[in-house]
């Protein structure tokens, strides 16, 4: 069993997604989005995304699970990521 660390001290995951093959996470806290590889050997931070203050209300996997789709309600905007 590996522990894994998801945020820095002091901030909340608002947010845990798990890619359909189990391979990718996606962690959300506030607005930061970081992407984690995950196998066998343990779990890697693969990729780390600044996203808009406001923070996405809600976020959705993509068939596949390689890619996230983010949706806010105050302004009309979409990011994938």
């Amino acid at each position: 069993m590996q522990r894994l660390y998801l945020t820095s001290p002091g901030q909340e995951v608002d947010r845990l997604l798990l890619s359909p093959d189990g391979h990718l996470l996606y962690v959300l806290s506030g607005s930061q989005l970081s992407i984690w590889r995950l196998d066998a050997g343990g779990a890697r931070l693969r990729q780390q995304v600044a996203l808009a203050t406001a923070g996405p209300l809600s976020l959705f996997i993509l068939a596949g699970g390689g890619r996230v789709v983010g949706a806010q309600r105050r302004r009309p905007s979409v990011a994938v990521v």
